[in-house]
């Protein structure tokens, strides 16, 4: 199924037999897709193992590289040696313009721009002309060469005469010039690139929008990804030890700003793209060698539409949590690891009117939405010297000053949550992620020694939603809980709004209308009936209906239309009645409405 070659390339991966990869007889293909015109990635199924694989296919570097010699005559000596190449491309790319400007060391577009045409430069010298040649059996110099290795010693060939005429002969037939082809260059200039720039044998990880996490576990280990359709899964990608000490020396000074180092071997931080990484250097704490963890952020984030398509939630729990988000009502969203509490976040933030002002405060900025009026805040830690740390309490406390309607916190797990809830008390929307997976765990770790929340200020969170990873891949909204205050008794009282049903993979409803205590509010502070209610939440339900069966789920396409909806709701129900929403939104394309 999978060519032995593109497994583990150079690294010798002693754990794992190459033939759950390879398999003719228990290996099926699932998936294909490209992440870019050299990179492929093919997600496989393994019958005997019963585990999904998935395979980037990169172009085969070492037959491009026997398509290419220099020289003025053939000469093994001179055959293209790929470290080689690097080395010299590295060695001679411009740090001054010729302008005169500085190359913007920052800017790793631009520093790629520069080594793809340093090393087409080098590729194309005039002085270390290419030169291509026939490699199939019949070559000249191939069958010179087959002659001399078998016949040499025996026969004394490098005296005779007419065998040397002969040499000399199939030398000149072959002596001619090529430039080098387009196809071949192309990818010798991917490979400098991937490696000089960009994230080397890693990088067609990078390049995949599905992968959401990637765990280097040890050198001489197969590398796991977590797929967005496939959950944990094992890759075709191994590095060595060398390999992988050598990135983390060189991503963690040029895209964290730290060094890591024997003495300091723990990095963590921010990758240039928002990703958050988490390593490991040497075997100072990692017996087994280096470590990294990544978690992506990369790529448009996903939207309410995307989250009803996977069946994270129904299109009913959607409109309900439109309108919380729209009436600045406070949500909470909690679950375990990997249960996806950040990309609900980020969806449903996108119900958040744009004329409201959010302030984001997260210890490493995964938050990503497209609103102008919206100001980010990251927490600092102490480093050597005269740097202050700045937390999160502190943040949020800063925040308060710049008077925002919502204030949003990455993951709730320290004091600053006593500085959220006065904040969500006097009049502020507040939307966080929390690690827990029922509402007694929500509200023990609220109480807890490291958050210090009194219950009685409880009252102001809103709806609570709890999310779980099931069945490997696939998240689920477990329950959505609206918080209604504390009892006589001191004991915090909630009604349930949805649940999940196990059996049917669906959710249950559990009111009607104003029956939802938020609901009502919100009918009350808007002067609805409880008709007009009951149609409100309907229509919301039928925009997002007609988004996920028309498969309009471009994050800016779903944010203008739903700004559009807040706005003007007759317009948008107009367009779907006509049927002219594409059009609509094709007409306003890059123009946030």
């Amino acid at each position: 199924m999978i060519d032995e070659k593109y497994i583990f390339q150079d690294c010798e991966v002693d754990d794992i037999n190459k033939s759950i990869f390879t398999s003719d007889e228990d290996v099926g293909l699932v998936n294909e897709y490209s992440v870019n015109e050299f990179v492929d990635i093919k997600i496989i199924y393994n019958s005997r193992t019963d585990d999904y694989y998935y395979v980037a296919i990169e172009p085969d570097l070492e037959y491009s590289f026997n398509e290419c010699e220099f020289g003025e005559e053939i000469d093994e000596e001179r055959v293209l040696n790929y470290d080689g190449l690097l080395a010299e491309v590295e060695e001679n790319i411009p740090l001054v313009l010729a302008n005169g400007d500085l190359i913007d060391t920052n800017n790793k577009d631009e520093i790629a721009e520069y080594v793809r045409d340093t090393t087409r430069s080098y590729l194309n010298k005039d002085e270390r002309t290419i030169w291509a040649y026939n490699l199939i059996r019949s070559s000249p110099i191939k069958l010179i060469t087959a002659i001399e290795e078998r016949f040499g010693e025996k026969f004394d060939l490098e005296s005779n005469e007419y065998f040397n005429k002969l040499k000399l002969q199939c030398y000149r037939y072959s002596d001619r010039r090529y430039n080098i082809p387009q196809e071949i260059e192309d990818i010798i200039v991917y490979y400098v690139e991937r490696d000089l720039v960009w994230n080397q044998k890693l990088q067609p990880i990078f390049l995949d929008d599905y992968v959401e996490d990637m765990h280097v576990n040890a050198p001489n280990k197969p590398i796991e990804v977590y797929h967005k359709k496939y959950g944990n899964i094992i890759t075709n990608i191994a590095m060595t030890e060398k390999e992988l000490e050598e990135y983390l020396l060189s991503i963690s000074l040029q895209e964290v700003g730290e060094l890591v180092s024997k003495a300091d071997p723990v990095l963590k931080g921010s990758l240039s793209d928002g990703s958050r990484i988490q390593a490991s250097y040497g075997r100072e704490v990692s017996p087994e060698g280096s470590t990294i963890t990544i978690r992506f952020t990369g790529g448009d984030p996903l939207t309410p539409v995307d989250l009803i398509k996977f069946g994270t939630f129904d299109p009913a729990i959607m409109a309900y949590i439109w309108l919380n988000m729209e009436h600045e009502k406070t949500v909470l969203i909690s679950g375990g690891t990997a249960s996806g509490k950040t990309t609900t976040m980020n969806a449903i933030s996108l119900f958040i009117p744009s004329d409201k002002k959010i302030v984001s405060i997260e210890d490493t900025q995964e938050m990503e939405i497209p609103h102008d009026n919206w100001v980010k805040k990251v927490t600092r830690e102490k480093a050597s010297g005269d740097v202050v740390e700045i937390g999160m309490k502190e943040l949020l406390k800063d925040a308060l000053r710049e008077r925002p309607n919502y204030i949003a916190v990455g993951e709730v797990r320290g004091e600053e949550a006593q500085a959220l809830f006065e904040a969500i008390n006097t009049g502020h929307a507040g939307i966080g992620t929390m690690h827990a997976d029922t509402t007694k765990e929500v509200v023990d770790r609220l109480e807890g020694d490291a958050m210090g929340v009194d219950r009685s200020r409880m009252d102001g969170l809103g709806l609570l939603l709890i999310q779980r990873n099931l069945y490997g891949s696939e998240r689920r909204l477990i329950k959505a809980e609206e918080i209604l205050g504390t009892t006589v008794e001191g004991n915090l009282s909630g009604q349930p709004s949805f649940e999940f049903d196990y059996d049917t993979d669906e959710h249950k409803q559990y009111f009607e209308g104003s029956d939802s205590t938020v609901l009502h509010e919100i009918k009350t502070e808007r002067g609805w009936s409880e008709e007009e209610l009951l149609e409100e939440v309907e229509n919301r339900k039928h925009v997002l209906e007609y988004l996920v069966d028309n498969d309009v789920n471009y994050y800016e396409d779903v944010y203008n239309l739903i700004q559009l909806y807040n706005r003007n709701p007759q317009k948008v129900l107009n367009l779907i009645e006509s049927d002219q929403v594409i059009d609509y939104l094709n007409e306003n394309k890059g123009e946030f409405v």
